[in-house]
């Protein structure tokens, strides 16, 4: 990405750089747990090297104002997992 607009960077204090790294852990330490539920749901063995992020998105229905909460897999093989909420379903290949 690029931008006219001069990049500022700040080092975090100890503190906050530590609190920031438990944090980051505990939520791929959740991420991890949801791959988990999702892989039984789906009856699939999720590998531990497989990349889990959340992405959350706008809904395409007009007007509703709704974040639809997306959790995608990225499995070795190439092939996305993903579980989106609402409505509450794991699908895969996504």
């Amino acid at each position: 990405m690029t931008s006219t607009t001069e990049q500022t960077r700040v080092p975090l204090s100890t503190d906050d750089r530590a609190r920031v790294k438990r944090l980051t852990e505990e939520v791929k330490s959740r991420l991890y747990e949801v791959s988990l539920i999702m892989g039984r749901t789906l009856d699939r063995d999720f590998p531990a090297d497989s990349l889990v992020k959340y992405e959350p998105k706008q809904s395409t229905q007009a007007d509703d104002g709704q974040t639809i909460e997306v959790v995608v897999i990225a499995l070795p093989d190439g092939t996305f997992a993903c579980l989106q909420d609402p409505p509450g379903i794991s699908v895969y290949p996504c």
